[in-house]
């Protein structure tokens, strides 16, 4: 009798711990065979990737989500595999599988396999080969715990780490194909992995990361809840970040242990229809109070978890106007857009989306890119839009939403402004068209042409509206648009000005110009300019009464930015046009001018010199220093052939206040890397950097074709006092090679002079003058002493018993005395310059 009442009891027990299966995800996709961060990776038959290291993990929700009670022991864990392949003939690899519990709700590239895996229990291992196989077919692969670990599920997350190595030696093929594993998009990180060939040391920290959840199935036994449960508080996910009704998933801030749990969720006191799962995903469309009952079946006690206040969705933006160019934004990239916008759609890949980037990284040369803008690429067939955050509208009332566009110069975009009360394309009202398939949007790779767009629109309803940019690649030609400086204002009753242009540049002065809109304004115009390009707040000047504005007291070798708007009356205004760029001219230079290019970023030009392309070819920029063609610094300013178009453009240096009647002497270099093709250059200087200025010819090299560095120096002698700029023109014949100047100095011809003596006579010569490192004596066999003085009549170095070359690349730039002490007493003093 005692017997058989035992036997009943350990039934009964074992009936109260049945196992309980679960699925997490639906197993939407099917992943790429090349994907790290699959289970197991295999991308062919025929690859010699053999090892891998994969985790999984299922979060602290995915867990909840399942009714896996904390507590449960974890019997078996299993993946869908896509795929109808398996191991191959003679193959075997070794299988280990190890869980952790955990409280990451992501995973993160970064740290050893060993550290992750240190504290895990090792929960399957073996050796798959052709008798211990996976599913020759599609379908789930399980692992089933078969060490003597025993896995303990302790209520939040668990990974799984999955170790795939190669038993034996391996023969081609050697499984039957790829394996592809089915997996659901996840909002983090919550698969990762790496792959090789050769085996994957414990100590590899390097992890490509996947956000997707792999489906898993779970095979557990819980024991039954007791007592009273402690659901704690109720947890929100989301939040009135932005204006309308906003999602949330609600769940509990503590899992209960055993099974037998029943969870029954209340919106304001009553219970929510089907609502019995320890999470519920909630729309917020008013003031809302959520809490959950849990009850304990076997002990029937019931607990609530304490409940959550959930706040009223807000209105959208009301204030007006409304920016945003993106410029305030601390971070840029893939996916980053600012706060309550939205992309959507664009195609098979993240890039595919309208995402933020930087100026720097851009291809579009315009003061509105500056810093940030937004860009898309090549949504090709896949329509993609960019919704604003939410505004809100009062009906009957006109607003105005712009902004500005550029293409990459090809054609085959299209595109629409949309007005939506969701910001969900579906049922989206279109408002015009910005851009069509037949146009080639203006600009070509370093395109200047934004291009303005603007709509009004005037909602018959009060409320929460987008507005949204459509685009769509209907080629395969274009690559990318750029966007910038949104705006939405109450219409004004007047337009913006529009072709914003600067003229009369001076070092402290400029004149700005606009043309007026159709219907001029009462109050005339307003004027901001600024050296940042950032958004205009109070207007330098305002009221003006005509269409242009001298400005004064810029500061010289400067960027300035400047916006136009439209006075409509003493309280409004339109929306501001521009900005339009410029740079105030630099300062005059004081001799000795030296221009070597060796502080110069390639392909920049230095600071205050200028170049002008007064034909179709190429024009210059600076370069490093040419192998082929010897007696060039380290960086030289270079003239790039071009294959159809002959060359015609001018470098200017900066300004140089000379005297009529003195005497100067400009020295420079100059060459080509060719004996076979002749390139031209031509030297002279003008009251201006412009073409049409260099009326004083200095000289003119019509045949350069010897792969030399020649050294010039030449005295010129201005007719009259002034501001002068010395212009090189490379206007060599298409298609032909690389020209090159260097090392140009300008002084007075007295300042240049060889040397001058004091006691013998000049016996010896010290060369080149100007010169960059070293400086070279003629004869030193009878110097005792070199001494540098520099011109305020400092000592600045000795050297004894000098050798014929004088390594001086460590003065500053400037004049310096070089005396030399013959070993008779005499003494010799010359004048050079240091570049």
């Amino acid at each position: 009798m005692k017997k058989f009442l035992l036997t009943c009891m350990m039934s009964f027990g074992l009936g109260l711990m049945a196992q309980t299966t679960v699925t997490i995800g639906a197993g939407a996709t099917a992943s790429d065979a090349y994907d790290n961060g699959n289970p197991i990776y295999r991308s062919s038959g025929t690859s010699t990737y053999h090892y891998s290291k994969s985790v999984q993990l299922l979060t602290a929700a995915d867990l909840s989500g399942a009714t896996v009670p904390s507590g449960s022991t974890i019997n078996s864990i299993a993946y869908y595999k896509a795929s109808a392949f398996n191991v191959s003939g003679s193959n075997a690899w070794t299988l280990n599988v190890y869980l952790k519990n955990s409280s990451a709700t992501a995973l993160a590239s970064g740290t050893s396999w060993d550290t992750m895996t240190a504290g895990a229990t090792l929960f399957y291992t073996a050796t798959i080969n052709s008798s211990n196989n996976f599913p020759a077919a599609a379908g789930w692969v399980t692992l089933t715990n078969n060490t003597s670990n025993t896995f303990n599920y302790a209520g939040n997350a668990i990974e799984v780490y999955i170790d795939w190595v190669p038993s034996g030696t391996l023969t081609s093929p050697y499984t039957g194909g790829e394996f592809t594993w089915q997996y659901d998009s996840s909002s983090t990180a919550q698969a990762m992995g790496t792959s090789n060939s050769s085996a994957i040391p414990g100590s590899t920290t390097s992890f490509s990361t996947l956000s997707r959840r792999y489906q898993t199935q779970l095979k557990f036994t819980s024991t039954p809840c007791t007592g009273t449960p402690n659901p704690g508080n109720t947890l929100s996910s989301g939040s009135a970040a932005c204006a309308g009704p906003y999602n949330t998933t609600l769940s509990l801030q503590n899992s209960v242990a055993g099974s037998g749990i029943t969870y029954q969720w209340y919106l304001n006191g009553s219970p929510v229809s089907g609502a019995t799962s320890p999470t519920l995903n909630a729309t917020i469309t008013a003031a809302s109070t959520y809490y959950c009952a849990v009850t304990c079946t076997g002990s029937g006690m019931t607990a609530n978890s304490t409940p959550v206040n959930l706040v009223a969705p807000s209105n959208g933006i009301s204030s007006f106007p409304w920016n945003e160019n993106f410029d305030s934004m601390s971070s840029v990239g893939t996916n980053i857009l600012p706060s309550c916008w939205l992309s959507v759609g664009g195609g098979s890949s993240n890039t595919e989306q309208y995402t933020t980037a930087t100026s720097a990284g851009n291809s579009y040369n315009d003061p509105r890119s500056a810093p940030n803008y937004v860009t898309i690429y090549y949504p090709y067939s896949n329509a993609a839009t960019l919704w604003t955050p939410k505004f809100y509208l009062t009906a009957g009332q006109s607003y105005d939403f712009s902004f500005y566009y550029v293409g990459d110069g090809l054609s085959g975009w299209q595109g629409d402004v949309l007005v939506n009360n969701n910001q969900n394309a579906t049922g989206a009202t279109g408002l015009n068209t910005f851009v069509t398939s037949t146009q080639t949007t203006t600009g070509g790779s370093n395109s200047t042409n934004y291009t303005k767009v603007k709509v009004t629109y005037v909602p018959t309803t009060t409320g929460n509206y987008t507005f949204g940019v459509k685009t769509l690649a209907v080629t395969s030609a274009p690559y990318y648009m750029g966007f910038d400086d949104f705006n939405v204002m109450i219409t004004p009753s007047c337009t913006e000005p529009n072709a914003i242009s600067v003229s009369n540049i001076t070092s402290a002065g400029a004149l700005v110009s606009w043309t007026a809109p159709s219907n001029a304004p009462a109050g005339g115009y307003d004027l901001y300019y600024s050296t940042s390009n950032t958004a205009p707040t109070t207007p330098n000047f305002t009221g003006l009464t005509g269409i242009s504005k001298q400005l004064s007291n810029l500061t010289a070798a400067s960027t300035y930015y400047v916006w136009v708007r439209s006075r409509c009356s003493t309280t409004t205004q339109s929306i501001w046009s521009g900005p339009a760029t410029f740079s105030t001219l630099c300062t005059a230079a004081s001799l000795p001018y030296v221009q070597d290019f060796e502080s110069v970023t390639t392909p920049a030009l230095p600071n205050c010199t200028q170049v002008q392309n007064a034909g179709n070819g190429n024009v210059w920029t600076t370069a490093d220093a040419p192998t082929d063609s010897p007696g060039f610094t380290t960086k030289v300013l270079k003239y790039a052939y071009n294959s159809s178009s002959a060359a015609n453009t001018w470098f200017y240096t900066q300004g140089l206040n000379l005297t009529g009647g003195v005497q100067y002497t400009i020295t420079y270099k100059y060459g080509n890397n060719s004996t076979t093709y002749v390139e031209k250059l031509k030297v002279a200087y003008g009251t201006s950097p412009l073409a049409s200025a260099m009326t004083n010819t200095i000289a003119d090299y019509p045949s350069i074709n010897d792969k030399t560095a020649h050294s010039v120096s030449v005295n010129f002698t201005p007719a009259t006092s002034g501001i002068y700029y010395f212009g090189f023109n490379a206007y060599s014949d298409a298609d032909q090679y690389y020209l090159y100047v260097d090392d140009i100095s300008i002084n007075t011809a007295s300042a240049l002079a060889v040397s001058e003596i004091s006691g013998t006579k000049n016996t010896i010569k010290v060369y080149p003058n100007p010169f960059s490192e070293v400086l070279n004596i003629s004869d030193a066999s009878d110097v005792k002493n070199v001494l540098i003085t520099d011109v305020a009549g400092r000592l600045v170095k000795t050297i004894s018993n000098p050798s014929s070359e004088l390594h001086l690349g460590e003065l500053k730039q400037g004049m310096y005395l070089v005396t030399l002490e013959m070993k008779d007493g005499s003494k010799q003093t010359i004048k050079t310059i240091k570049k």
